[in-house]
């Protein structure tokens, strides 16, 4: 659905998205990471037909961005990481607004205005001005303003800036509802924890290049040099820790209180084999259980990767 072939962007000879390809495919929500210059929402400007590619193509669902903007515009729904709003206006009106300027068939505004404000949870605040609005029911109201036309891909930059942990899990659920109709979906955030709650496919930028690409779990796989391993213990947690420091493929053991923290280079089977021969010798585990990754661990560790 969204494809870029050696995307370039220069700014007086400061290289923004450096020779950029990427592959994001039909109902794919995609993450984009990254540090504040890397390039993502240089990338998802160009994307959206917002800023011109020193060079490079964009193929928006088999369509070049280049020849057909005006085909392509229809399918894309843009949300700025820094939303310009009409304070003067209420909340429906501004949602009815978008729909003129979106060409919403009239006889269908009504409805799909109702509908947003129920699916952004704005229906408390539909009669009063925008200006009247938090930061995070801002950054609800623009999510709602994308979605109005019903587009077919979502270039989200910063979508949850400001929300606090409730509007977050809100957000969550949206982007899982939107996901599940099929709507193909990039991204960017800082907010990893989240991102990794629904995004299907994950993209590292740094200094303008793609780190690291793919399915999430695939990247983590990819990615990971040894497992996590966490032991609670009833009773004699120095001992386990002596114990596992001296087992093979064991690179680090710490104690902490009543639990052991180690670096595992074992597969699952020899991880399995761990966890029985420690039972076994009669030491009184509570629970061994490996750390599942997250995006962060993602991200952390494409810091110490070097950008070709």
């Amino acid at each position: 659905m969204i494809v870029t072939r050696n995307l370039l962007k220069e700014y007086d000879n400061i290289i923004a998205v450096d020779h950029l390809n990427l592959d994001v495919a039909a109902g794919e929500c995609f993450g984009f990471i990254g540090p504040n210059g890397a390039g993502k929402t240089t990338t998802i400007r160009m994307l959206a037909h917002l800023l011109e590619p020193t060079g490079g193509e964009i193929f928006i669902d088999g369509r070049d961005l280049s020849e057909k903007p005006g085909e392509v515009h229809g399918l894309i729904g843009y949300m700025s990481d820094t939303p310009a709003l009409y304070d003067g206006l209420l909340v429906r009106e501004f949602y009815e607004y978008y729909c003129s300027a979106y060409r919403v068939d009239p006889a269908a505004r009504r409805q799909r205005v109702g509908d947003t404000i129920d699916l952004m949870n704005l229906a408390a605040k539909a009669e009063v001005p925008v200006r009247t609005l938090s930061r995070g029911m801002r950054q609800r109201l623009m999510l709602g303003k994308t979605l109005l036309h019903d587009p077919r891909v979502l270039l989200l930059d910063e979508p949850a800036s400001g929300l606090d942990p409730v509007a977050r899990m809100d957000f969550r659920d949206v982007m899982v509802a939107l996901s599940k109709q099929g709507k193909t979906i990039i991204v960017s955030s800082h907010i990893l924890t989240e991102l990794s709650e629904f995004c299907t496919s994950v993209g590292i930028m740094e200094r303008g290049r793609m780190v690291l690409s793919g399915r999430v779990d695939d990247v983590l796989a990819d990615t990971k040099d040894s497992a996590v391993i966490t032991i609670r213990c009833l009773a004699g947690a120095r001992e386990v820790c002596d114990y596992v420091s001296a087992q093979p493929k064991v690179t680090d053991a710490v104690c902490e209180g009543d639990t052991v923290t180690i670096n595992y280079e074992g597969g699952l089977e020899e991880i399995a084999a761990l966890h029985t021969d420690l039972a076994t010798r009669g030491f009184k585990m509570l629970s061994f259980a490996e750390k599942k990754e997250n995006l962060e661990d993602i991200f952390m560790r494409a810091q110490h990767f070097e950008v070709s």
